[in-house]
C-alpha cells in the first residue's frame, strides 16, 4: 500500500486457508488415510472440511460480486483459491483440489467476471519468480 495509498485494503478472515484443527502442522498422512474418501471431505477435530470452506468463500464472493468495485485483488492461500475456482467456474471440487488444477506458491491468476461471462485470463502464473532468481544470480 506504500505506493498505492489511495487503494483500500480490506482484511477478511473468510479468505484464510483451511483449518486442520488439532492436526494443524502434522503430515497429511497422519489424517488423510482413507483411499475411499477425498481428503477435502475429511473434517479433522476442531478443523474444517470442504463444505466449511465453501460456505465462507461463497459469502465473500457474493459480497464482492454485488459490490461496486470494478477491479479487485484477492490475496489468499491455495485451498481458498481452489475453492474460488470451483465456485466461479463450476469446477468439480475434487478436480479443483487436485494436481489437475495447479495452484503454486505465490502464483497469481487473472479472472475476468462480467455479468454474462466468466473466464480465466491467466492461471497459476509464477513468472515473477524467474525475475527474483535472475536478481539472485546477478549478485
Amino acid at each position: 500500500n506504500k505506493y498505492h495509498n489511495k487503494i483500500k485494503i480490506i482484511l477478511d478472515k473468510r479468505l484464510r486457508e483451511r483449518s486442520h484443527g488439532e492436526l494443524e502442522g502434522k503430515p497429511k498422512n497422519d489424517f488423510y488415510t482413507s483411499k475411499d474418501i477425498h481428503q477435502i471431505y475429511v473434517k479433522p477435530h476442531l478443523g474444517e472440511d470442504y463444505l466449511d470452506i465453501k460456505i465462507r468463500v461463497e459469502e465473500f464472493l457474493k459480497e464482492i460480486l454485488e459490490s461496486k468495485f470494478e477491479d479487485v485483488l484477492i490475496v489468499s492461500h491455495g485451498g481458498t483459491i481452489r475453492t474460488i475456482l470451483h465456485i466461479l467456474f463450476d469446477i468439480d471440487p475434487e478436480i479443483a483440489w487436485s494436481k489437475q488444477t495447479p495452484v503454486s506458491n505465490t502464483a497469481f491468476f487473472i479472472l475476468e467476471i462480467k455479468e454474462d461471462e466468466r473466464k480465466i485470463v491467466l492461471q497459476n502464473c509464477t513468472e515473477h519468480l524467474k525475475y527474483l532468481e535472475e536478481l539472485k544470480e546477478a549478485k
